[in-house]
């Protein structure tokens, strides 16, 4: 029998809060562990169930969404994110995007969309609408062009991406972005999970970035993956 996404989903509007879980719980996939109206008692049952996704909105009282999928990166823990929003801020978006966030997306996204949503982030796909990919890009984009000073030197103009990765670990960057967790990645790549580790662990320090999200929409500004 095929495991069951489990779910803690955190949302401090009651009738949303109802609405959602009720037209997920029609998903035999999928199982809600936990629901919370308040952020830091969303994080401490994040922190006790471990599930495989975290349903986030994004402004939610005691401890922002981006707060808590920050602390989620910060404390090692293996949920993804996805959030929730009725405003497109593009900023907020893309402040949850470098703390770590899976996916995003508008709370008047039609039931089906946020299954299909929450089991692509449960795989370790990064996902943004459109507008908030060009904003994520644009962003970064700008950070490079930031003084000297402030940005690494392999992504300045002298020393473009494709030049401090190995071909190794651009092989890895890719299969990273197609959602491959580390022990898929062994196996298409025929390397041990320690390896690919100890690759990633390159990739992200070579990336001057914190997790793999970042290194994606980095590698996007590079132009090595497409938006």
């Amino acid at each position: 029998m095929q495991k069951k996404i489990s779910l803690v989903i955190v949302e401090d509007n009651e009738l949303m809060l109802a609405g959602i879980s009720g037209a997920l719980s029609c998903y035999a996939d999928l199982e809600i562990l936990a629901t919370s109206g308040h952020g830091q008692e969303g994080m401490d049952l994040i922190t006790k169930h471990r599930p495989d996704v975290a349903l986030l909105d994004i402004r939610v009282p005691g401890m922002s969404g981006i707060e808590i999928t920050q602390a989620i990166q910060d404390r090692g823990l293996p949920s993804h994110v996805v959030i929730l929003t009725s405003i497109e801020d593009d900023q907020s978006l893309y402040r949850a995007f470098l703390a770590g966030a899976n996916a995003y997306t508008m709370k008047d996204i039609p039931p089906a969309e946020l299954y299909t949503t929450i089991k692509m982030a449960a795989n370790g796909l990064t996902l943004m609408q459109p507008t908030v990919a060009k904003y994520v890009l644009t962003e970064l984009q700008q950070d490079e062009k930031s003084p000297a000073d402030t940005v690494p030197l392999k992504f300045s103009t002298t020393s473009p991406l494709k030049e401090v990765l190995t071909e190794r670990e651009l092989e890895i960057l890719t299969l990273i972005a197609k959602g491959y967790k580390n022990k898929d990645i062994a196996d298409q790549l025929f390397i041990s999970e320690g390896t690919v580790k100890v690759h990633v662990n390159n990739i992200l320090r070579k990336m001057s970035v914190s997790n793999r999200s970042e290194a994606i929409v980095k590698a996007m500004a590079s132009n090595l993956l497409s938006a």
